[in-house]
């Protein structure tokens, strides 16, 4: 879900920051933030104006335009807002990303982040997501979400900074982390 206590406003910013060339990561514009989600209430619209607030590129996918152009319309965008992916969708979205990121107040058990796991990701998320196990086993690193004094976005950062293979292997942590 689209929605405020998924915390994206505050993933939002970090990213604007991080996609800033005095941010330091070498690498920042070879990342692409992919939101997908169907949206709780007019979210969506939020996060795109808060997008365009903090200078960042958005695009978002219609519902009736397939996902081989999406791809095409979205190339060097910031970030692209794909709405709800099901099925064979959401299983394809999960094997071409890189990692996945959680940045929520508060979860049970978000299945998302067991779901990437599953595919070998490594993972960002909040404490709030009640998988301290992945914390445990590295298979995740941490974020704390919030206001921007209270907010410790370092995990997002590392992550980013990480190599391939790290990356990869932190992922392999957490695709164990499932199968057990």
């Amino acid at each position: 879900r689209i929605q405020p206590k998924k915390g994206l406003s505050g993933l939002l910013k970090a990213w604007a920051e991080i996609q800033n060339p005095k941010s330091g990561i070498q690498n920042s514009k070879d990342w692409q933030l992919v939101i997908a989600g169907w949206d709780q209430g007019g979210h969506e619209g939020e996060l795109i104006e808060l997008c365009s607030e903090l200078g960042l590129s958005v695009v978002q996918r219609s519902k009736h335009v397939p996902c081989s152009a999406t791809a095409q319309e979205a190339e060097g965008a910031d970030v692209v807002l794909y709405g709800p992916a099901f099925g064979g969708e959401k299983d394809q979205l999960l094997r071409v990303a890189d990692a996945f990121v959680l940045p929520s107040f508060s979860e049970g058990l978000p299945m998302s982040v067991l779901e990437a796991w599953a595919y070998g990701l490594p993972v960002v998320m909040t404490p709030e997501c009640n998988l301290p196990e992945g914390f445990a086993t590295q298979a995740a690193l941490e974020i704390r979400n919030g206001e921007m004094m209270n907010a410790k976005w370092d995990g997002l950062w590392a992550l980013l900074e990480m190599s391939d293979s790290d990356r990869i292997e932190m992922g392999g942590r957490g695709r164990r982390l499932v199968e057990q």
